[in-house]
């Protein structure tokens, strides 16, 4: 009971530091819970398998991707072994394996991932069956990523007649579906009826949870990207604003979340060219920032030189030009692929304001810093 007891009571407290953003100090319970359940359940036990699944999540987030990819094949290994293979938690598992790669890229090996717990949970639950279904959602929105529209519009009217028979239509599910098809019309230019359909989406979303849950947060934001397509910006701020708002509300104005979707309304003002009201989102930005990452961070940087781009205007050159060095050495100290068009737009800056040795200057380290690295002879 004691064991259970810390284990248990560890695993909740690095929950909530991930939850609020607090990643280091997740990594070192989530780490500490894993110890606890391998000496106290065993390695092979299922809480072994839940503690490396947090752990891979939080070391997701701290962009340590070999490590997390590890600890989730680990996890599915013992769970496979442990559970069967169709088990809810081993499918649970895949799918996370699934995201990982998806998020890195590695598009086979995620669409291997969806296959194979489509597979899984077809066998378990019959053809028709809801999970099913999800499965099936899964695998179409990475084809809608691969752009193979005609192939997720098959699997889509095949989850939509399998969540309307077991859901009905009003249910929240048949959002997400919706969403799928609405981002597969976009796609294909039909802007005016995805947005549409997103906002019927939304509508469903909202009366099954309230105006103020993160997931209205993500329709909202993908109801802005329709607009956004087709270059509807002024339409395009309101749902963005009201996204930031919810994540705001619901994480705190510091967590990652919060300050992505703010970082989207700066960048919508500053192509709408209201600059004033840009330069002080990316000032707010940058504070949160440095109080969650650190100054030095390259996420800093990288809006140091958004507000620089802004202030690149006669009255402020100056402090322009103050932001772009120190975005730049936050890149230069982590050999960041930020540090080449940083240079470009410092040299630009010096372009326009006469500074001409110093644009000559920045133009020669750009050419060093883009060459080909230089492989030394072997000798004769």
């Amino acid at each position: 009971m004691a064991e259970t007891s810390r284990w248990q009571e560890t695993t909740e407290t690095g929950q909530k530091a991930f939850h609020d953003g607090r990643y280091e100090e997740a990594h070192r319970l989530f780490s500490l819970a894993s110890l606890y359940a391998e000496k106290d359940f065993g390695p092979q036990d299922p809480r072994t398998a839940a503690s490396l699944n947090n752990l891979g999540e939080v070391l997701r987030m701290q962009e340590k991707w070999l490590e997390a990819e590890k600890n989730f094949k680990r996890a599915l290994t013992i769970l496979e072994r442990t559970l069967g293979a169709t088990h809810p938690f081993v499918i649970q598992t895949i799918n996370r394996l699934a995201q990982f790669y998806r998020d890195r890229g590695r598009i086979s090996q995620a669409e291997l991932m969806l296959s194979r717990a489509l597979s899984m949970q077809e066998r378990a639950l019959g053809s028709w069956h809801v999970d099913v279904g999800k499965a099936l959602q899964n695998l179409a929105e990475l084809q809608i990523e691969q752009k193979r529209f005609d192939d997720a519009d098959q699997l889509l009217i095949r989850v939509m007649t399998i969540r309307e028979q077991a859901l009905g239509k009003e249910h929240p599910d048949m959002a997400e579906t919706m969403l799928a098809q609405a981002s597969v019309l976009a796609a294909r230019g039909k802007y005016t009826k995805a947005e549409r359909i997103a906002t019927e989406a939304m509508a469903l979303h909202e009366k099954a949870l309230g105006p103020k849950d993160p997931v209205i947060a993500e329709d909202l934001a993908r109801l802005a990207d329709f607009y956004m397509a087709h270059q509807a910006f002024e339409s395009a701020e309101a749902p963005l604003r009201r996204a930031a708002m919810i994540l705001q509300e619901v994480h705190g104005e510091n967590h990652d979340e919060s300050v992505a979707a703010w970082k989207k309304v700066a960048g919508l003002c500053q192509i709408l060219r209201r600059d004033t009201e840009a330069a002080d989102l990316y000032r707010q930005i940058i504070a949160r920032d440095e109080q969650r990452l650190g100054k030095d961070h390259p996420d800093v940087a990288a809006s140091l030189q958004k507000l620089a781009a802004v202030l690149c205007v006669p009255g402020t050159y100056t402090e322009a030009e103050d932001l772009y060095l120190r975005a730049l050495a936050i890149f230069e100290s982590h050999s960041h692929a930020g540090a080449a068009p940083c240079l470009k737009e410092l040299g630009q800056l010096y372009t326009a304001t006469g500074k001409f040795e110093e644009a000559a200057e920045v133009e020669a380290r750009l050419i060093a810093l883009q060459a080909p690295p230089v492989t030394p002879k072997s000798p004769a």
